[in-house]
């Protein structure tokens, strides 16, 4: 029997709240389709189940959440919750004497190979932020999209940049893209503590990848990076996040992630650097570029750090 949307309606009815499809004049767009779960289940793989092939809203906990790739310092150590709870307790206080200018000022790899962990001699030929995730493309795949991103980004708080201003993930940045990152943080925060957090439809909420090992799981964010970190300075522990079908990730693919056929990354190298993003650890080097408790006294604006 053909699926028409009549039919597609009541079987979403049947598994959480409805949310009806977008339109077109070729018909039902499901990709566009979703299943509200919050309020119902925590679990994506019991969303999956019970809505296959659609996108999934859940309310999860941030011990589930990773940000900020390919880098993803924990949740109290991101510079982007620092710099929230800083400005929480002094509304005054600047990007020049924030955590993000700390962050960006000493987290600046010098290339790819110590940001992935990598050991082929092309890594270590490229810079430190054309490194991403393990399954993503590293090189000049990565360079275009986070250039596109930052110009988007920059375009829409009416601020010129270019790529050479850097990326929100790792230093070195440019003054203009720390104050821009540092203003966008102060932004968010104002707007939850007066308005609250209430996404204007599904489009405008966070979304991320769903890494999967066998039944651990975690989400990467690919969006919402300010959003986020404002949430959990105010003492959020969960945020509604989509997750899309076409975003899954699965450690058992490794073999098909581009960066091992093109032997950017071996088998071993590769799951080494999902593992620790899955369990939310920090890279074994920050420590030595950014230690805790440069990252502690950065949290309450002591310490004045400026970008090279």
């Amino acid at each position: 029997m053909p699926l028409t949307p009549a039919r597609l309606a009541r079987g979403l009815l049947r598994l959480g709240r409805r949310n009806w499809p977008a339109v077109t004049h070729q018909g039902v767009d499901l990709l566009s389709l979703h299943v509200d779960f919050r309020g119902i289940s925590d679990d994506p793989f019991e969303a999956r189940q019970r809505a296959p092939k659609l996108r999934h809203l859940l309310d999860l906990p941030f011990t589930r959440l990773r940000d900020m790739h390919p880098i993803v310092p924990d949740w109290p150590s991101n510079p982007f919750v620092l710099t929230a709870q800083a400005l929480l307790e002094n509304d005054s206080l600047t990007y020049r004497d924030s955590a993000l200018c700390s962050y960006f000022t000493h987290v600046a790899p010098q290339n790819a190979a110590i940001v992935a962990g990598g050991s082929a001699p092309r890594l270590k030929a490229m810079k430190g932020i054309e490194a991403d995730l393990p399954w993503k493309p590293f090189g000049a795949p990565a360079l275009r999209l986070k250039h596109e991103r930052s110009v988007r980004q920059a375009r829409e708080n009416n601020v010129v940049l270019s790529f050479e201003d850097g990326d929100y993930a790792m230093g070195p940045v440019s003054t203009a893209k720390g104050e821009l990152e540092f203003a966008r943080v102060r932004q968010v925060l104002r707007s939850v503590i007066e308005k609250g957090y209430c996404p204007a439809d599904i489009h405008h909420h966070m979304n991320g990848y769903l890494m999967e090992d066998g039944q651990n799981w975690a989400v990467m964010l690919d969006s919402g990076t300010h959003r986020a970190a404002c949430l959990y300075a105010l003492g959020h522990t969960t945020l509604p996040i989509l997750i899309k079908t076409e975003r899954t990730v699965n450690r058992l693919d490794v073999a098909a992630w581009s960066n091992v056929k093109d032997q950017l990354l071996t088998k071993k190298e590769a799951l080494a650097l999902f593992d620790r993003i899955l369990r939310g650890d920090d890279p074994d080097w920050l420590e030595g570029c950014w230690p805790q408790g440069v990252r502690q006294t950065a949290r309450t604006g002591a310490e004045t750090a400026r970008p090279a």
